[in-house]
């Protein structure tokens, strides 16, 4: 389960081992926030300290979004990284808090 409620505390799926390819981890990847174990995501972990570069939190009648840069260093992935998708299907029972579909 991942959440997005504000610029401070949000979630993103990111693969399970640091240096995965985004798409080969679709799959089987895991739920990062800015804070470890929030209300609305139980289990997520914290992103890497300096990940999360900039955010910026938008909402509307159905949708909050987040959008923002990171460094990818901070967590290995490849400047090559093809990238891929996290969503409603993937990874396998994957839900964003008060939503009944998401794109990560």
């Amino acid at each position: 389960t991942v959440t997005v409620e504000s610029e401070e505390v949000f979630c993103s799926f990111l693969p399970k081992t640091p240096g995965e390819e985004i798409g080969d981890s679709e799959d089987d990847a895991i739920p990062f926030c800015t804070e470890a174990n929030p209300a609305n995501a139980p289990g997520a972990k914290k992103f890497p300290n300096g990940f999360i570069k900039s955010a910026n939190f938008a909402k509307g009648k159905g949708f909050v979004q987040i959008t923002g840069t990171i460094d990818r260093t901070k967590y290995n992935l490849k400047e090559s990284d093809g990238g891929g998708q996290y969503d409603t299907k993937a990874p396998s029972g994957a839900v964003c808090k008060g939503f009944k579909n998401f794109v990560n």
